[in-house]
């Protein structure tokens, strides 16, 4: 039993690690979107989201994704979000909870079928952090849902639209504040230091390898516009 247990782990592990590179060969699809692994626990993915669109638009919310033990399973991951996100129809107020079971049923993991084929319909981990990313963005989801939900953000908008929207607008400005002080979370926050960071910038936009780097600045990415002079690093 102890034997077969340990072959499901590597199992485990060797299909996280195929959808991780799934994650990575879909970044396109994924833009705004940063995860890293949990270090102590590899079921849990850590996610950083800027979102560009929608009612909260210009937020930075940090959500993580459970992933079941007995996974690939039927059982869906379970999304957590970490920002505080209040009046959006399927996030939980107090637990920051994604109702994912208005998007996915049942999980049906690709790793599941053997031989394996094409299927239109499975599930993949990358999808999940896309489909995260499209409920925060899309306008339009969000006010069909709020128009059928009956949530505190679905009343508000039903009684005034423009509110709902004055505090979806705060709501993504607050997700910004305790991005420096949590410590509690894997992708971290430090403000712009052109002594520190701005090396590390010219060295990205410059195409340099890490390892022509200092230590002092390895780890560390450049998140926002080329352009800008200021900006965010996870590290």
């Amino acid at each position: 039993v102890k034997h077969g247990m340990e072959l499901d782990r590597v199992f485990q592990r060797a299909i996280l690690s195929a959808e991780l590179n799934e994650v990575s060969r879909h970044h396109e699809e994924l833009q705004g979107v940063y995860m890293l692994p949990r270090n102590d626990m590899t079921l849990v993915w850590e996610v950083v989201l800027f979102a560009k669109s929608g009612p909260y638009a210009s937020g930075v919310f940090l959500f993580r994704v459970f992933i079941p033990a007995d996974f690939p399973s039927a059982v869906p991951p379970i999304v957590s979000f970490k920002t505080p996100i209040y009046h959006h129809p399927f996030i939980h107020p107090e637990t920051g909870e994604l109702r994912l079971s208005s998007f996915i049923k049942e999980w049906r993991s690709p790793w599941n079928k053997i031989p394996r084929d094409i299927d239109q319909n499975e599930n993949w981990l990358w999808g999940l952090l896309k489909c995260v990313k499209t409920i925060i963005e899309s306008k339009e989801a969000t006010e069909d849902a709020l128009r059928l939900g009956a949530s505190q953000g679905a009343n508000k908008w039903n009684v005034d639209p423009g509110l709902f929207e004055l505090e979806a607008a705060q709501t993504a400005r607050a997700s910004t504040e305790d991005l420096f002080t949590d410590n509690d979370f894997g992708i971290r926050f430090r403000k712009w230091n052109p002594e520190i960071h701005g090396i590390q910038r010219t060295n990205i936009l410059n195409g340099k390898s890490e390892s022509t780097q200092s230590c002092s600045t390895k780890g560390m990415s450049w998140v926002g516009s080329p352009r800008q002079s200021s900006g965010m690093w996870k590290v």
